[in-house]
């Protein structure tokens, strides 16, 4: 006999299937962003397109927090930032999501943060407790269309935040913002703006803690994407690589030797996913499809150090580390030999499972998705516990997508039954959404 939830189910596959793949987060699993907690490099931070992945001990191991914990979902990549030795940032389209425990505990920032898309964040690199999130949402009003573009600061490790200057121009679409590790008041920004084809890089320039900012026109190729930071030097507060993206075509990195009022291309090849910058500056590293690539910071005449697929690149500690794909033998690996080889650290079917994470976290919650998650990722279904938070609960082996109980009702069902779908979709859809960072 069906329960009474078959013909209500069998509606929801239907409408779900038939209404486009953008329903359900069908991405092939990747990650994309690495972060090293400078005073605690045991703990790291991964973004992948499936969740978030901690490590507590170098990258030996790594424990998953699913999307809907953290507050965001779908296709969005979050901008990650770390303040202090346990809070992380998301920037996400519904706000700031922080956590102060490592990833159990996630609630949205409030005050001026609060609904805001909040497009990058990043942490101040002398100031252990303070970092800055950059907001970019649309608005309407009597003077037309245009962007709210704000810098928030946060000088407690995430507690609280308050605006900083008056933002960026409304015409302004802000994109990303990072600091000076030897000017603790130089901050630098980028945007573009639309009007027509090609549209307009837009470079920020502030000397006086955001307060206030120069801006620079990028000149843009026909088809480039927008501008984005790819770091500043540390030692030199004057230079400033910058990456473009043109689809099918690759990317150009620029460099400022002057706070950004002139631009010069130092490399043109294939889309640039990873860049990575030594300690004190010295040596740079860039990869993407094509390899890896390293150039000093003299020359910038970038040679060929190995052909291992990059998705991110993080330098700390005489160590890079590399996101990259399992046909390259790793999804993140270490390298103390500037690239020529990396140590695995981790493969997809190495994920612990969730975050092991008190009842009522929502983090806990992550466990009726861990099924779907773990077949979709090749993981053992004894595998992947994480110190007893990690384990799947027990269910059949239908993906957690069983008839429930007639005491269960519609909602637990559906939210089971979604999990199992979107594990479906994403064996047969590859849609990328891939972050500046």
């Amino acid at each position: 006999m069906l329960s009474k939830w078959a013909l209500p189910i069998a509606v929801t596959i239907s409408l779900m299937l038939g209404a486009g793949q953008a329903q359900a987060n069908g991405r092939f699993p990747a990650a994309s962003q690495l972060v090293v907690f400078p005073r605690t490099p045991e703990k790291m931070v991964l973004r992948t397109t499936f969740g978030i992945l901690f490590s507590h001990d170098r990258g030996a191991t790594w424990d998953w927090v699913c999307e809907r914990a953290v507050g965001y979902g779908g296709v969005e990549d979050p901008a990650l930032g770390i303040v202090g030795e346990k809070t992380v940032l998301a920037g996400t389209f519904e706000g700031l999501s922080v956590t102060q425990d490592l990833g159990c505990s996630w609630a949205f920032a409030g005050g001026g943060l609060k609904g805001q898309v909040v497009i990058d964040v990043t942490s101040r690199s002398n100031q252990p407790a303070a970092a800055l999130a950059l907001t970019s949402t649309y608005k309407r009003d009597d003077a037309g269309d245009g962007y709210t573009s704000h810098l928030y600061e946060t000088t407690d490790q995430g507690i609280s935040w308050s605006r900083l200057g008056v933002g960026l121009p409304t015409y302004a679409i802000a994109e990303t913002v990072d600091t000076a590790p030897s000017d603790g008041a130089r901050i630098y920004a980028s945007a573009f703006r639309r009007k027509g084809e090609p549209i307009e890089g837009l470079f920020y320039a502030s000397k006086d803690n955001g307060q206030t900012f120069s801006e620079t026109l990028i000149e843009l190729t026909p088809n480039e994407g927008a501008p984005f930071i790819a770091a500043v030097d540390p030692v030199n507060a004057e230079r400033v690589y910058v990456r473009t993206t043109t689809p099918g075509s690759g990317s150009r990195l620029l460099v400022t030797d002057d706070g950004g009022k002139t631009f010069r291309t130092v490399r043109t090849g294939a889309a640039l996913l990873g860049f990575a910058l030594s300690g004190d500056g010295s040596k740079v590293w860039v990869g993407g499809a094509d390899g890896l690539f390293v150039a000093s910071r003299d020359d910038l005449t970038f040679v060929k150090k190995s052909d291992t697929q990059i998705q991110c690149l993080t330098w700390f500690g005489g160590t890079l580390y590399a996101c990259s794909t399992e046909s390259s033998g790793f999804i993140v690996g270490a390298s103390t030999n500037d690239g020529a080889n990396f140590a695995p650290l981790l493969h997809l079917a190495t994920v612990r499972g969730p975050l092991a994470c008190g009842n009522g976290t929502p983090t806990a919650n992550c466990l009726v998705e861990w099924p779907a998650i773990r077949d979709q990722l090749g993981i053992a279904y004894d595998a992947g516990a994480s110190d007893g938070g990690g384990q799947p609960a027990a269910s059949s082996d239908d993906g957690g997508c069983s008839v429930p109980s007639e005491k269960s009702g519609p909602v637990a069902f559906f939210s089971m039954c979604a999990v199992a779908i979107a594990a479906i979709l994403a064996r047969t859809v590859i849609v990328r959404r891939r972050r500046h960072r």
